[in-house]
């Protein structure tokens, strides 16, 4: 989730003008921070990835999800959950992690695990750090 990491395409597939970002930067919203929505608009997006062994069969059963969670349910069960969150238990024995991989240098490869240490932001050490050149330029998956 987020904003692209991006304010233009931000801006474009939000539909916010420039006013409204300045706004939002006025009011105090930065990436990471629990703005969802500013002013009654969103401040960013849900995004999904798929690579080249995904199928079309990924897609349908990642929209089925979407409609089985949210589309279908009325908006208040989803305020519901949402605030319910905090008092779930931490761990569950239904639910089981086989691995996750982590990407501790921004735009870089990353490694799996098969178990990660959570803090405030998610996981410890997600795309903390970044790789920069002498002249102070910031390494992307596009360079």
């Amino acid at each position: 989730t987020g904003c692209f990491c991006n304010p233009g395409a931000c801006a474009k597939y939000l539909g916010l003008s420039h006013m409204d970002l300045l706004s939002n930067f006025e009011a105090g919203h930065v990436c990471w921070d629990d703005n969802d929505i500013l002013d009654g608009k969103p401040v960013g997006a849900v995004r999904i990835s798929f690579g080249y062994m995904s199928t079309f069969e990924d897609a349908k059963k990642f929209i089925s999800c979407l409609v089985n969670s949210f589309v279908s349910l009325p908006i208040s069960a989803v305020k519901d959950y949402l605030s319910s969150r905090e008092s779930m238990p931490s761990s569950s024995e239904d639910v089981h992690l086989k691995a996750i991989t982590v990407y501790p240098i921004k735009s870089c490869a990353g490694f799996s695990v098969d178990r990660w240490p959570l803090c405030s932001t998610g996981l410890q050490h997600d795309r903390e750090w970044l790789l920069r050149s002498a002249s102070g330029e910031i390494l992307t998956q596009k360079k």
